[in-house]
């Protein structure tokens, strides 16, 4: 498998993962994603109360011009640390081999406010 860490930007296809922190809603990119989708990862969330809970996952099937989005939850922002991201990548890991995901694009769209 092949996984990509590139600077925040969409890619033209394939498989994207998005992390995000509990109760923040996507990020720019996201927002991005899902505005191109026809609202289809905001409606995902909302139907699978999916907040950004930490270890929390949601798979999209075929949204926008992707083959599938992964969303992460990262937890609350005000707890994250650097095991958060490790757990994160175990988590996202196991999705997509379950995919049967060839190459995914990681794409940490976190809050600017994030702490360093």
């Amino acid at each position: 498998m092949e996984i990509n860490f590139v600077k925040p930007a969409l890619p033209g296809s394939g498989t994207i993962v998005l992390t995000l922190f509990e109760e923040r809603g996507l990020g720019e990119l996201g927002q991005t994603a899902d505005k191109a989708s026809g609202g289809q990862l905001s409606r995902a969330m909302a139907a699978a109360g999916f907040s950004g809970k930490a270890d929390e996952t949601l798979m999209v099937q075929a949204p926008a011009w992707f083959d599938r989005v992964l969303l992460v939850g990262l937890g609350k922002l005000e707890q994250a640390k650097p095991t958060v991201a490790e757990s994160a990548g175990g988590g996202i890991y196991a999705q997509l081999m379950a995919a049967k995901a060839n190459a995914a694009t990681v794409i940490p769209d976190t809050p600017k406010d994030m702490p360093s």
